[in-house]
């Protein structure tokens, strides 16, 4: 009798644990390709860099896959993110490098914020991301202050947006559209602007979104190889209403990682491996440095983004132009253009090849609906240029181009804003921009004698330029447009820091 006891213990605690197993077998998975990658990534990067990134990045990449998977409690795994912001970076500079990395390694998971009936506001992974970190710099007297100007320029894309999105509506409404977007652009621009303090924060910071690009990368291309959308099941796991869209391309997954879809996840990891690839001081040797560039190429290629591609060869053109390189950039306009016509000969040759350009297939029909959007959307926006329209005015005259998912995918943010705000919210939208690549620009005599300054400068200049190019081709929303403010957050923390050095570079001139 104590024997069959003990024999169905045991098939039942085997049980316990094979049922545990398959739960978290995915996370396994992305904790194993995340892990290697990062493995890799300190492998070709400096001793001295190495030793402040090992154990952070390590713990980060295997606890949030594994706490995501194992609990069944979506509040639980909001509140164990926020408190792990500030209790792995450990220190007020590690702060931004650990948030942004981390932004990158989870589906967003949303839920809605209800008192009884009433819904306050929306709550996401990147949200308690970005709780933990803004509540630990905020309540630290160390923080960076940077100019009031820069502040305005992001707040008035903010306040566009929430205005935007609640028109014609309530005014409780207004209120809980406005919470929202301060939550999900206003603490990501709070983060970096006031986290980063000098020079060489900026260039940590660079060096985290590189090892991040990385890391994405791995699992793009992991997905892409198996086809199977790993993170998707997250959502079923938590009990969470949304809309997954699997999109395939010339009969291959069309990978999206942990993003909503694939165009926003290229979008994300061009600007990553342009980073990557102005980081190259920090890596032991050229080879490490392009070996890196070579495994984040391979992730780029998985979502089959034709805008992404643009975007990154815009990026680093520009990034040429600021070194002042123009033979460079003579150079590489001749390779890439080399390039795209062996491209497209295989694309006589290959359908599979034709179809991932966009000249055949599904790829062909996802060109033709931007054309009709942008078709539609210009006579809508015709007939009232100056104030535009609300969402649901918009969704009604535009009901002709929602697609199989009942959507009306705007695809081009820049024609979005035009039919909620009319012609002065694209000036609004457009206007920071123009004024952080300008400063920036402004800065250069200053910063291009010094190799951190003139970098770090580069970086925040052509990412934000090639980030107006991209929005042609993407909504603006979820983690892109998280990242836009990340940018900008960055180019007020360089200025900031440039405004500091010349200060006291003049305060020490003037002692001698």
């Amino acid at each position: 009798m104590r024997f069959a006891f003990l024999i169905l213990l045991f098939l039942l605690c085997g049980g316990l644990v094979l049922e545990a197993y398959l739960a978290i077998k995915p996370a396994m998975h992305v904790v194993v390709i995340s892990v290697t990658a990062v493995a890799l990534f300190l492998f070709c990067v400096t001793p001295q860099h190495r030793r402040d990134m090992a154990w952070r990045t390590f713990v980060i990449t295997m606890a949030m896959p594994i706490l995501a998977w194992s609990l069944g409690n979506i509040w639980l795994l909001f509140a164990l993110l926020g408190i792990g912001v500030p209790l792995i970076a450990r220190r007020f500079a590690m702060i931004v490098p650990v948030y942004l990395f981390s932004l990158l390694l989870l589906p967003g998971l949303d839920i809605p914020v209800m008192i009884g009936p009433l819904k306050l506001f929306d709550f996401s992974v990147l949200d308690a991301l970005a709780f933990g970190a803004s509540a630990t710099i905020f309540l630290d007297k160390r923080k960076a202050q940077p100019h009031i100007h820069h502040d305005i320029a992001a707040g008035a894309v903010i306040f566009l947006v929430g205005a935007a999105l609640a028109r014609d509506t309530s005014f409780s409404h207004l209120l809980r559209s406005s919470l929202n977007v301060v939550i999900d652009l206003g603490l990501p621009y709070y983060i970096v602007s006031r986290g980063v303090r000098t020079l060489e924060e900026v260039r940590v910071a660079m060096l985290w979104i590189g090892c991040g690009g990385v890391t994405l990368a791995s699992l793009l291309f992991y997905e892409f190889l198996k086809g199977w959308p790993i993170y998707n099941i997250l959502y079923a796991n938590f009990h969470l209403p949304t809309l997954l869209i699997v999109k395939e391309r010339a009969g291959y997954l069309r990978a999206a990682g942990p993003f909503t879809e694939p165009t926003s996840v290229a979008m994300v990891l061009a600007i990553c491996m342009l980073c990557l690839w102005l980081c190259r001081a920090f890596f032991r040797s050229s080879w490490h440095h392009l070996l890196l560039l070579a495994v984040t190429m391979a992730g780029l290629f998985a979502p089959q983004s034709r805008g992404a591609w643009i975007g990154l060869i815009l990026g680093m053109m520009l990034s040429e132009l600021f070194r002042r390189r123009y033979l460079s950039i003579i150079t590489k306009g001749g390779t890439v253009a080399i390039g795209l016509a062996m491209l497209l000969l295989a694309a006589t040759i290959s359908p599979n090849v034709s179809e991932s350009i966009g000249l055949s297939g599904d790829s062909s029909d996802s060109s033709d609906y931007r054309r009709r959007l942008f078709d539609r959307g210009l006579e809508v926006f015709l007939d009232r240029p100056m104030l535009g329209y609300s969402v649901p005015e918009l969704h009604i005259r535009l009901a002709d181009l929602r697609q199989g998912e009942g959507i009306i995918d705007f695809v081009n943010s820049y024609l979005w804003i035009l039919l909620m705000s009319g012609i002065g919210g694209l000036v609004i939208f457009v206007a920071p921009f123009l004024f952080y690549t300008w400063s920036v620009w402004r800065a250069r005599p200053a910063v291009l004698g010094a190799y951190e300054r003139r970098e770090a400068a580069t970086f925040i200049f052509a990412s934000l330029g090639m980030t107006l190019e991209m929005l042609f081709f993407n909504s603006f929303g979820t983690r892109p447009a998280v990242f836009v403010f990340i940018l900008f957050g960055l180019a007020a923390a360089f200025l900031g820091s440039v405004k500091t050095d010349a200060l006291s570079h003049r305060a020490v001139m003037a002692t001698v």
